[in-house]
């Protein structure tokens, strides 16, 4: 709650599971009493798809019904890879780690667009 009540805006990280996507209603309710009561100034900057495995046509669907849903807000998915898991096991960030896969593009490519929004 502090964090919502002294963030300008947000980015919702989520899964393109169900049981993620069916956690999003009652998130972002919270993220609506937040702007109604303490911070007016709240905004949703957008969702952001992590761990998404394009080769399944489950993912493939939830990835469209949020697109649909959410418009314009929804940045493109960062992909599966184990190089994140790695990075992890070796107490290194993914940058670190393994700084020119394609997954650190995709991370890299999301802090440009953070760092752009406004």
């Amino acid at each position: 709650m502090n964090a919502l009540n002294a963030a300008r805006w947000i980015l919702v990280p989520l899964l393109c599971h169900a049981l993620s996507l069916q956690a999003l209603p009652p998130f972002l309710t919270v993220v609506d009493k937040v702007r109604r009561s303490l911070n007016p100034n709240l905004a949703i900057m957008g969702l952001l798809p992590t761990i998404y495995d394009s080769r399944t046509k489950e993912q493939q669907s939830l990835l469209a019904e949020l697109q649909a849903h959410w418009s314009g807000r929804v940045f493109p998915p960062i992909r599966a890879s184990t190089r994140v898991a790695e990075a992890s096991h070796h107490g290194v960030s993914l940058l670190q780690y393994k700084p020119r896969s394609p997954v650190a593009d995709a991370y890299r490519h999301l802090a440009q667009e953070v760092m752009a929004y406004d």
